[in-house]
């Protein structure tokens, strides 16, 4: 075996004097990777099949070659400042060939403690970060595909929330009529499939970490007050809003009618602003006593229209939020702009009283 060995290298010795002992290190010539060992000088005193290949050159030639001109990687030269210290790893690109090439270098030390010579280790990565790319794509088109999705879903909640605030608000109306047994039966099929499309609402907008519920009147922390209404309508108190003064900010004609009437029926005296730079406007000349304000508005929506309000100086005028938009983003955005509670989409009497009585309550 050492013939063997002496024959394939004229300088056995000065493998020796870097690595003694180690008769065994010719077993990887076996492996694919690059190995090499190198002089404090960088220069190869010997390498493996696997490097001698890539290089092109057979192992005798590669003898006393500096072994980052082997590699064809000049930035490697600069790497062995780091190497001379201590393991270092780094992966650097052929421009010969553009492959990516994954060097380790370790430094050898002699017994008194000085640099002595190298370990080099290195191997072709190029297929395995091509497909960490492709991965990497793949993944960001799922990502932007999700985020379409997430998008137009709630768009399309959005929609629908604020169509069936118009479809639920006058379905209550026409139970207040007088109506004979067939109409009656006719507004409650409304009424049921009105709350079933809710669900199915619900449904796409629940995260995973809500599964079974949907919190549609969330809960506000700190100095905001609690909008948590209870679903059941047996559980809603009637308001009396005779003598309030209130501000309705909300641009779709139908839905300001069907709250409007809300309020109006409660005994409140309603303005109506179609977007929020009017609302604002009309704060600004009017002693208003509560403001709904719907978040999604052309020219100014509710957001902007509220933190004006805010800091023009009413801080104690009472602001709840009307919106189609039923998450925990749009209900922190409220909070952050000054709003006091949260209501979303469709808006139903008895929800809209307890919203208020909490509110007004907070507020004295």
């Amino acid at each position: 075996m050492k013939d063997v060995k002496r024959e394939e290298l004229d300088d056995y010795s000065a493998l020796e004097e870097i690595l003694p002992g180690l008769t065994w290190f010719f077993v990887l010539d076996s492996v694919p990777e690059m190995v090499a060992v190198l002089n404090s000088d960088a220069q190869c005193v010997w390498v493996n099949k696997g490097f001698s290949d890539y290089a092109g050159q057979s192992r005798r030639e590669c003898i006393g070659e500096l072994f980052y001109k082997l590699l064809r990687l000049s930035k490697l030269k600069e790497f062995l400042e780091i190497a001379s210290v201590r393991q270092a790893s780094e992966i650097y690109t052929d421009p010969s060939t553009l492959k990516k090439i994954q060097c380790q270098v370790s430094p050898v030390f002699s017994g008194s403690g000085s640099l002595s010579g190298y370990i080099v280790a290195a191997r072709d990565v190029t297929d395995v970060i091509q497909k960490e790319e492709i991965l990497k794509v793949v993944k960001e088109r799922e990502l932007r595909a999700r985020s379409r999705n997430e998008v137009f879903s709630a768009k399309l909640c959005c929609e629908f929330r604020t169509a069936l605030t118009g479809v639920i608000g006058m379905a209550q109306f026409l139970k207040d009529t007088r109506l004979d047994t067939e109409q009656a039966d006719y507004v409650a099929t409304m009424d049921s499939c009105s709350s079933k499309m809710m669900e199915l609402i619900d449904g796409l907008i629940r995260d995973e970490k809500e599964e079974g519920q949907v919190e549609q009147y969330p809960e506000f922390s700190g100095s905001v007050s609690v909008a948590q209404v209870a679903s059941a309508p047996n559980r809603a108190r009637s308001v009396n809003l005779t003598g309030l003064k209130i501000l309705l900010a909300e641009d779709n004609l139908v839905n300001a009618k069907v709250v409007s009437k809300m309020l109006e029926g409660l005994g409140g005296a309603v303005d109506v602003a179609v977007n929020g730079q009017i609302a604002c406007e009309r704060v600004a000349s009017n002693p208003y006593d509560l403001v709904l304000m719907d978040c999604e508005m052309p020219v100014m929506d509710g957001y902007t229209a509220t933190r004006r309000i805010r800091l023009s100086g009413k801080v104690r005028l009472p602001v709840i939020a009307l919106t189609a938009h039923a998450t925990d983003d749009a209900q922190r955005l409220c909070e952050e702009v000054g709003m006091n509670a949260y209501m979303s989409k469709p808006v139903r009497k008895e929800q809209l009283c307890q919203v208020i009585q909490q509110v007004l309550k907070r507020q004295n």
